[in-house]
């Protein structure tokens, strides 16, 4: 059984790995990275997090509304399982302009907030 976090950690590291070279090579320009600036890093990082997280947001949301649902003082549950979450929140919730599919992007902001400083002391450490 896969679980929500599983599908975050899948989601989100899969984007981050696939894109950060790319991203990386744009903003360094082909210098060496030995040469590149710290700002230059942080800006490779910060724009690597933001596509990843636009990536695994709706695997985020899912996961969070499963684990209030999971706290829930009722016997029963919204969703039986993230598979169910994901269709139940495109069917019901349509709390974003762009509408039901949308939804899955609640919350976006804040994730993207905390991601972009976390991936910016991550990858400043290891170049």
């Amino acid at each position: 059984m896969v679980t929500a976090s599983s599908f975050t950690a899948i989601f989100f590291s899969s984007a981050f790995v696939a894109c950060s070279a790319e991203v990386k090579a744009f903003f360094v320009r082909g210098a060496v990275v030995d040469d590149v600036s710290l700002l230059r890093k942080n800006l490779a990082a910060l724009a690597t997090g933001v596509i990843a997280i636009f990536v695994a947001n709706p695997t985020d949301l899912v996961k969070v509304r499963l684990q209030a649902d999971g706290k829930a003082n009722t016997v029963k549950r919204s969703f039986s399982g993230a598979l169910n979450a994901y269709a139940t929140i495109i069917r019901h919730v349509t709390l974003t302009i762009m509408g039901s599919i949308g939804a899955l992007w609640t919350g976006l902001g804040p994730n993207v907030a905390r991601n972009v400083i976390f991936n910016a002391a991550e990858l400043d450490s290891y170049d």
